[in-house]
């Protein structure tokens, strides 16, 4: 636990998964290597990469794909371009999370009866915890896609929400508390922190939500309302009525 108030105060502060939400945000799906014959082991097929890369540590297999844009690029769409959460429904569900969201039944999701009254069970049953191997396979996707394209890590970018028509500008630095600002979902308020804003009700969750490069969004940016400002402001506010500390500007 944490001196600040409410569940959500666990997260806000020091989300363990930040790193992960953004490359899973940002992966691409589907996206093809290059084309092309190179050295002899560029031209194994793809099963036999697959099973190189089972024998390899997590490290081992972010070193064996820097090593060839070939072959990073037919292993990422082979293993890794099925964990994009690209255009996915995303949310943090907090505690006491009973109803099902009437947004997602109004987004057409059906679940079992059973589950109506009962979303904790319902996440349980379906949904697996993000674990550490988790954690290492999305790395070595992030790599994968980044050998193919020759791009490095995001810092600042852009977090789009597809059903609303609306961005926000960030970084990694300030990422989880602007995220977490928009998505949190609980039926309860008091898992919610010591602040004025009640973000139990995220105006973003079970949105679809994309992050990409900026120079990626830039051609289509006029489609979309920039709510950079507005999203900061807020944020700033909730670490000033919970901390007394001041959050930074973009």
């Amino acid at each position: 636990m944490t001196r600040y108030m409410g569940k959500l105060g666990e997260f806000f502060y020091g989300c363990p998964y930040d790193d992960y939400m953004i490359d899973a945000l940002s992966l691409k799906r589907g996206r093809r290597g290059p084309l092309g014959h190179g050295a002899p082991i560029e031209n194994l097929p793809v099963n036999i990469l697959r099973e190189i890369v089972s024998e390899l540590s997590s490290y081992d297999i972010c070193e064996f794909l820097l090593t060839s844009r070939l072959i990073a690029g037919k292993l990422y769409e082979e293993l890794y371009s099925g964990l994009s959460w690209q255009g996915c429904r995303i949310a943090c569900i907090g505690d006491y999370a009973t109803n099902f969201p009437v947004r997602l039944a109004c987004a057409g999701v059906e679940v079992e009866k059973k589950y109506h009254r009962a979303f904790d069970d319902y996440v349980n049953d379906n949904f697996q915890e993000i674990d550490m191997d988790m954690t290492d396979e999305i790395r070595e996707a992030k790599i994968a896609e980044q050998t193919m394209t020759g791009k490095e890590d995001l810092d600042e970018f852009v977090v789009l929400n597809e059903s609303r028509k609306e961005y926000v500008v960030t970084n990694r630095r300030n990422f989880t508390k602007v995220i977490l600002s928009l998505i949190c979902w609980s039926d309860d308020p008091s898992a919610s922190m010591r602040t004025n804003h009640d973000i139990t009700q995220g105006r973003w969750a079970w949105d679809q939500i994309s992050i990409f490069s900026q120079d990626e969004f830039e051609p289509v940016a006029a489609k979309f309302e920039d709510t950079t400002e507005e999203v900061y402001e807020t944020v700033r506010e909730i670490v000033w009525e919970d901390t007394g500390r001041k959050f930074p500007s973009k």
